[in-house]
């Protein structure tokens, strides 16, 4: 299903007036389900070995230096690694997260010249 502009504008309006309940929100929900998050994550992790381990290569070497985060192709700082190939775990290429979305569920190429990022 695919979300119109409109609808975007719209959750975006509300979002940002009612932002600091929405935060507040999500910080009670984290820390009721802490051990239940917790747990997720270690099986996600124990699942997902090579997507894990590529994970913490690309963190450890932006932390020393070998890896330097660049934007998305849109122009947006604020950008995810994204891994093509799980064996080479320092190979990715740089999206923000609406464009890294869009390559996952298929909306698109997300490689693309596309400055339609808002």
């Amino acid at each position: 299903m695919s979300i119109t502009e409109k609808q975007r504008a719209q959750n975006t309006k509300y979002y940002l007036a009612h932002r600091e309940e929405l935060l507040e929100k999500v910080k009670a929900y984290q820390k009721e389900n802490l051990k239940v998050n917790i747990e997720s994550s270690r099986r996600y992790a124990q699942r997902n070995r090579k997507k894990r381990a590529a994970y913490d290569a690309v963190q450890y070497a932006i932390k020393t230096g070998k890896l330097t985060k660049k934007p998305c192709h849109c122009g947006k700082k604020k950008a995810e690694a994204h891994h093509e190939n799980y064996n080479e775990p320092l190979l990715v290429v740089w999206l923000c997260v609406r464009h890294h979305n869009e390559l996952h569920y298929g909306k698109k190429d997300s490689y693309g010249s596309s400055n339609d990022c808002t």
